[in-house]
């Protein structure tokens, strides 16, 4: 992601932007419309930094002695090592390589195995980092104090309360030359220490030639979600920032329950809605269809698996896709917004011959987009 405005740019297809400043929440960005309607952005993670209130710039800023960044909630400082701060606590993660190339937008670390690129996300960085399934990429992430972990093959995060993480290591999957993500990648996390974990990246794919993964600050996210998986009945993804929605040899069959947190967007209640449109990003330009519909009840997305999977109801939206996301059209769904709960589920619709990889509500990279248009 270049820009929080580029990505409304791409989403509006080029139509120009007139920003409206009189909505102020974390996760919305506004535009004012030529029929005096308006149109909230709705981001899955906050797009303002909350002590200053300006809008995150996805840039590094590069000092005498070191290299910062902030994102929403998040100080980072890049030495030798990378600190992540924010009012809760701190970790630093160890780099297996050192710093050769600083820009504003970009990072490169020179590894035992090649360069690795660092960028900035909305509240954390994102790694691409060469490695492959016998050629692990290693860094180990060393936490201030003894608080408790949650991980499976796709996360790891280290928690400040028992459903809070305070950050957390997301696998994207494995990348080709190409620039899309083709298989998923896995991390292995092995305690070294009272403090210190070992994270090691592993692709899937013969032909991905690094692995990407992200590190974020946690934040509240305006979507609560999981993947549910049909190879691994008992596995909840509640803090995965990806989902290969489709039938994968990792995964088996993954869907996606995806939940609106509605009380987070209280400038929006009762209001007249024109337009509902969620814009999911695409990772790997599948030309797999996605469709939504609605679940039979409220899902937990920390105890939801594929063994208790909820019942699909009603037909909600099939997806079309452009400008690197997939488009959901909820209008009719959410034409009044006075409902509190929005429980749905996305899940390929059976076209195309390879999975679609897609954020979830917990990716900082490439966040998810709640369009409202609205009187």
């Amino acid at each position: 992601m270049q820009s929080i405005l580029h990505e409304i740019e791409k989403i509006r297809f080029g139509k120009p932007a007139d920003i409206d400043f009189t909505i102020h929440n974390r996760y919305i960005l506004s535009t004012k419309e030529a029929d005096s309607s308006k149109t909230a952005y709705c981001f899955s993670v906050p797009v303002y930094n909350t002590a200053t209130n300006n809008m995150v710039e996805l840039i590094y800023r590069h000092h005498k002695t070191h290299t910062s960044f902030s994102g929403s909630s998040a100080a980072i400082t890049i030495k030798e090592d990378i600190g992540f701060q924010n009012r809760y606590g701190c970790c630093r993660l160890s780099m297996p390589g050192e710093v050769i190339k600083k820009t504003e937008s970009e990072l490169v670390l020179k590894g035992p195995e090649g360069n690795a690129q660092i960028v900035p996300t909305l509240n954390g960085l994102l790694f691409k980092v060469p490695c492959s399934p016998n050629c692990p990429s290693v860094f180990s992430l060393t936490v201030d104090g003894s608080e408790a972990v949650r991980y499976n093959d796709k996360y790891f995060a280290v928690m400040r309360d028992k459903w809070i993480p305070l950050i957390t290591v997301s696998c994207i999957g494995a990348w080709n030359q190409n620039g899309s993500v083709i298989a998923p990648c896995e991390i292995r996390v092995q305690k070294t220490s009272n403090c210190t974990y070992e994270l090691r990246f592993h692709t899937h794919g013969k032909t991905g030639r690094f692995a990407v993964f992200e590190i974020n600050m946690h934040e509240n996210k305006l979507f609560q979600d999981t993947t549910v998986e049909s190879l691994h009945p008992k596995v909840n993804n509640a803090f995965g920032g990806i989902a290969f929605l489709g039938a994968t040899d990792a995964y088996g069959e993954q869907w996606l329950y995806s939940r609106l947190e509605f009380s987070n967007l209280p400038q929006l209640h009762s209001r007249r809605v024109r337009k509902a449109v969620l814009h999911i990003p695409d990772w790997n330009r599948s030309k797999s269809g996605l469709t939504a519909n609605r679940i039979s009840e409220r899902f937990c997305s920390f105890g939801s698996n594929w063994s208790n999977k909820i019942s699909v109801t009603e037909h909600l939206a099939g997806a079309s896709t452009k400008n690197g996301y997939h488009h959901l059209d909820l209008t009719a769904w959410m034409a009044n917004l006075k409902s509190k709960t929005y429980n749905f589920v996305i899940r390929a619709n059976g076209t195309g011959n390879q999975a679609a990889v897609i954020s979830t509500g917990d990716c900082y990279a490439r966040p998810q987009i709640m369009e409202i248009n609205f009187y």
